[in-house]
């Protein structure tokens, strides 16, 4: 059998357990269920047009194909991140003699993300069972990240040639990365942001001009809008949805972690108050309790902003306090070295310095009570990073940590990694900037296109011309909106934290606009 894609290709994304042969058969077996699915629908009559199920048929097997390429440019974007966090463990470990591969680990250990923890255990184990150069090359031609293929292939040649200059070169290396950092931070932002837009016109713009035309079409016919037709609408607004959700995650500036009883608390909040809500809107419009205006669709619309605003309230407290930690700890860190530099040991330094930042009094409690306790400073550290364990500013205090075991000056790294993770703060403030005006651009487009449904279903009067396609086209408007509206909050969320499950947030209020402009078309 012809292999689709590489095996070099599979472990770059991450898939070690499946072989090229493997995934092939897996997508020749989605292309046949996706091509018998499409054959089934064309029998029954939903899908008439030939192109239509032809959609289906290749749709559902491509988005399986592309998920190697998609899991690749995950995994680089994740072992780039924070690449200067990780330059600085393997230079301070290199400074100080210890091997690459205990390097790797080290940086690999200081990681949030599980993924990245296992790229760097598998670089390392690759270096201990090939021997540090050939491991290098391997790693170099495995690396997902160019960025980082670079490196292994700078250590390979200094420690090949001139290896009394690697601590040099890992230092320049390591200066270079925060700058290198940032331009990749920023260019990952303007790709979410093009992306971004593409899905805004494909998953709302686009649809609309399509439901307008078939509206059109059934005002001329003095018919109801054609089945196939509401099929092809909402599948434009729905199969693009999980690609570019996938993709939000991956190019997202991610500052926290929810904890995982959070994310399940959240969403079973959101389901049995959504159902609640849902059921009893229902059995209102089933006994005629309420007005007769309403519909199953504004049933839906308020089942999910209920559910969604039971939802936010579980996890905001927990999403504001983790994302305000990220921002305000590199701010923590350079008063620390302030204290520092003038002459205090650690613990009068912690005793002595104001801390204001809100989201970081707790923890500015903790750390004097420690302090007053006299504990040794890297027992400090150790309860400063898990006390941050859900914030990326977790990483800074293991950098310390991993820096001071190693042997380093506590002054000199203080002064390091403060500078650097200010300077990345100075960033992510920018970054939000953008994602905050390219959010509600996109925001703005889908209430435009709300009320664009509106005025195409009032000002054109469309009851005087043909009852029967009015309420055909006010079923298929109602059922649009409301799928949009849904997918829309999915993605929104996640564009804006690099978490599905902030989008509980647009859940709870994208929906109340659909719930008004359902009566408008009522």
């Amino acid at each position: 059998m012809v292999a689709l894609i590489s095996e070099e290709r599979l472990i770059k994304a991450g898939m070690f357990d499946t072989t090229a042969e493997s995934f092939t058969r897996r997508v020749l077996l989605i292309a046949a269920a996706s091509a018998a699915l499409a054959a089934v629908l064309a029998l029954w009559g939903s899908m008439e047009n030939p192109l239509y199920a032809a959609v289906v048929a290749v749709m559902i097997p491509g988005m399986y194909a592309l998920t190697p390429f998609l899991n690749s440019m995950n995994m680089a974007s994740k072992i780039e991140k924070d690449l200067w966090a990780y330059l600085a463990t393997i230079w301070v470990l290199q400074k100080v003699g210890r091997s690459v591969s205990s390097s790797l680990r080290a940086a690999g250990s200081i990681s949030p993300d599980p993924e990245a923890r296992e790229y760097f255990t598998r670089a390392a184990g690759r270096l201990e069972g090939a021997g540090t150069l050939k491991g290098l090359a391997i790693n170099r031609r495995l690396s997902p990240s160019r960025f980082w293929a670079r490196i292994y292939s700078r250590l390979a040649d200094y420690l090949a040639t001139r290896g009394e200059a690697v601590e040099e070169m890992l230092k320049t290396e390591l200066d270079e990365s925060v700058e290198r950092s940032m331009i990749a931070m920023r260019q990952t932002t303007e790709r979410l942001m093009m992306i971004l837009i593409i899905y805004t016109l494909s998953s709302t713009v686009f649809p609309f001009v399509m439901m307008m035309m078939f509206a059109f079409q059934a005002l001329v016919e003095q018919g109801q809008v054609p089945t196939e037709a509401m099929y092809s609408t909402l599948l434009t607004t729905l199969v693009p949805t999980p690609i570019f959700v996938s993709m939000f995650k991956i190019f997202s500036v991610r500052f926290f972690s929810f904890r995982s009883e959070t994310v399940v608390h959240g969403w079973a909040t959101a389901f049995g108050v959504g159902l609640m809500t849902f059921a009893g809107m229902f059995f209102a419009l089933d006994r005629g309790i309420l007005p007769a205006q309403m519909t199953i669709y504004h049933a839906i619309s308020a089942a999910v902003a209920a559910g969604g605003l039971a939802g936010w309230l579980t996890i905001r407290g927990e999403e504001v306090t983790f994302r305000g930690q990220s921002f305000d700890f590199p701010l923590l860190l350079a008063d620390l070295f302030s204290e520092l530099r003038g002459g205090r040991a650690f613990g009068d330094a912690i005793r002595e310095m104001k801390i204001p930042y809100r989201h970081l009094k707790t923890l500015g409690t903790k750390m004097k009570a420690w302090a007053s306790l006299k504990l040794p400073y890297p027992l400090i550290l150790s309860r400063i990073a898990e006390e941050l364990r859900y914030s990326v500013s977790r990483m800074s205090a293991l950098l310390i940590i991993k820096a001071l075991e190693a042997g380093a000056d506590l002054e000199e790294t203080f002064a390091t990694i403060a500078s650097f993770s200010t300077r990345i703060r100075e960033l992510w403030i920018e970054t939000e900037g953008t994602k905050t005006g390219n959010y509600l651009t996109a925001t703005v487009a889908f209430l435009l296109v709300l009320g664009s449904y509106t005025l195409l279903f009032n000002v054109m009067n469309l009851e005087s011309i043909s009852q029967m396609a009015t309420e055909s086209i006010r079923g298929a408007l109602m059922m649009q909106a409301v799928v949009q509206t849904v997918v829309m909050a999915l993605s929104l969320g996640t564009v804006r934290t690099g978490h599905v499950t902030s989008s509980l947030r647009e859940l709870a209020f994208l929906p109340l606009g659909t719930f008004v402009m359902l009566f408008f078309v009522h």
